[in-house]
């Protein structure tokens, strides 16, 4: 399934009914409200699929805590969009995998020489943060195709990628005379992220 996050906090007092909701996400959308956040159900699940992501739902899992926009997104809310099936291990087998394979090839490559541009140029700490967030973002990606089905990789993929986005953000900040070294892991990030969306 795709999963999107939409800025717009939800307010109960605002008037936001389902009926508003419907106006724009369709008359075939389902509403589950879990504090200030709606899912927002377009792929047809069961009530039992219903009942299960509201109770697996936790926004101090999905948003971390060095991240601002998901600071702000878990302080304020939003809709969390459930935009139909995915492929059945499109991912593992087929044309998609090895696209897949490919890209998360790049990331290791461009991720390893990034590493040691930055050895000594950054924060220890932040340079351990890079190690784990970006360089080990490959077997961290591995780790989760195959343990979880692919209705369970959604969250897992989408805060995994998130991390390592902040984390390079981070580092250029720290060290910006090396910002355009960070380039080609960026780009690897970016396909790698599309590759994931487009399934």
């Amino acid at each position: 399934m795709d999963l999107t996050i939409d800025p717009k906090p939800y307010d109960p007092d605002s008037g936001e009914s389902d009926e508003a909701l419907r106006r724009v996400y369709g008359e075939h959308a389902v509403f589950s409200r879990v504090g200030a956040f709606t899912l927002v159900h377009l792929d047809s699940p069961t009530p039992d699929d219903i009942a299960k992501r509201v109770a697996e739902f936790d926004p101090d899992e999905f948003f971390f805590d060095d991240c601002p926009l998901c600071q702000s997104a878990r302080a304020e809310g939003g809709h969390v969009v459930f935009d139909g099936p995915e492929e059945d291990d499109a991912l593992r087998d087929g044309p998609a995998s090895e696209t897949f394979d490919r890209c998360l090839g790049e990331l290791v490559t461009a991720a390893e020489i990034f590493a040691e541009i930055i050895e000594g140029a950054i924060p220890p700490e932040l340079e351990a943060r890079y190690h784990e967030d970006v360089e080990a973002l490959h077997d961290r990606m591995l780790e989760t195709l195959w343990s979880q089905e692919s209705a369970g990789r959604v969250q897992a993929f989408e805060l995994q990628f998130a991390r390592a986005i902040t984390t390079l953000a981070e580092v250029r900040n720290a060290a910006p005379e090396l910002g355009e070294r960070s380039f080609p892991v960026e780009r690897a990030l970016d396909e790698l992220a599309s590759v994931w969306r487009a399934l």
